[in-house]
């Protein structure tokens, strides 16, 4: 489960400040129970169990109780989906980094009014207000129901991010550079093969004044090259000990044998570098010793 983030002006909250003490618990424990579209089954008894594994003595009038107020006050929305309960945090998408591409639970009907939800409890019908205690209160109008393109613009940010803290780069939130994101995302891979795009290629190239420039959106997140790059081994750079044999390519053999002024045979820049390397490892060897 992802860390959720809760702001400090919730301490000053007005609508915060309605709830009883167990209210509250049960609201910030629903806050890490919720799937990463804020919402959550709303029986009772699951609430219970996830919400508060441990405490034997809470019953499941308690929670419904605690539901009650919560939807009252317009903390939480309930809902029913073919004849089930469902929750939601109607302030979800303001505050909460978004990695899934679905959520594990319905949304609410689209004819739903904004305004109310059905609540699902024995003998009430409770009023949902969209207020919102973890942000500012200046924003008197969030938004419930974040819709899929934002959702997808919020996971394409944070692959994005990840590239810039991973390579030292600057990419803006442009809509060049999140394209092939967004389309990788709509194909039904996660976030998380994204980031795993960067580290292995940020891993393999970084070092590599050549390639270096290669670690951009475009080409990472290119249809031809994601899912290979995605699946390709990890690169594990290549290290020697004192006690490793290094053998010497045939050029450099004879050269040794007859001296490199005095071999026939010419050197490529390519086979100068790579006996240049060879060198230096044999004398970190001999140093070490």
């Amino acid at each position: 489960m992802p860390n959720r983030i809760i702001k400090e002006s919730i301490r000053t909250s007005e609508t915060i400040d309605k709830l009883s003490t167990f209210e509250e618990t049960l609201f910030y424990r629903l806050i890490v129970s919720c799937d990463d579209y804020g919402r959550f089954d709303g029986r009772s008894s699951i609430v219970k169990g996830s919400c508060f594994p441990l405490k034997d003595n809470i019953t499941r009038k308690n929670i419904d109780d605690a539901l009650d107020k919560l939807a009252s006050v317009g903390l939480v929305s309930l809902y029913e989906v073919d004849g089930k309960p469902f929750l939601l945090l109607p302030s979800w998408s303001k505050h909460q980094n978004i990695r899934a591409k679905k959520s594990k639970y319905p949304e609410p009907s689209k004819d739903m009014n904004a305004s109310v939800c059905k609540c699902m409890q024995m003998n009430t019908n409770v009023p949902v207000i969209q207020s919102n205690p973890i942000q500012s209160e200046s924003n008197p109008n969030p938004n419930p129901i974040e819709d899929s393109e934002d959702n997808l613009t919020a996971m394409a940010k944070q692959v994005i991010d990840h590239l810039n803290e991973r390579t030292g780069s600057n990419y803006k939130y442009s809509a060049s550079s999140m394209k092939g994101i967004k389309a990788r995302l709509e194909d039904n891979f996660t976030v998380e093969d994204c980031f795993t795009v960067i580290d292995k290629k940020s891993d393999e190239w970084l070092d590599d004044p050549k390639m270096a420039q290669f670690l951009r959106p475009i080409t990472l997140f290119r249809p031809s090259n994601f899912e290979s790059y995605l699946n390709q081994p990890i690169v594990k750079k290549k290290t020697y000990s004192s006690n490793t044999k290094i053998e010497l390519p045939e050029y450099m053999k004879k050269q040794k044998e007859t001296g490199i002024q005095g071999s026939s045979e010419k050197a490529t820049p390519e086979q100068i570098n790579a006996a240049l390397e060879i060198q230096r490892k044999m004398k970190e060897r001999n140093n070490r010793k």
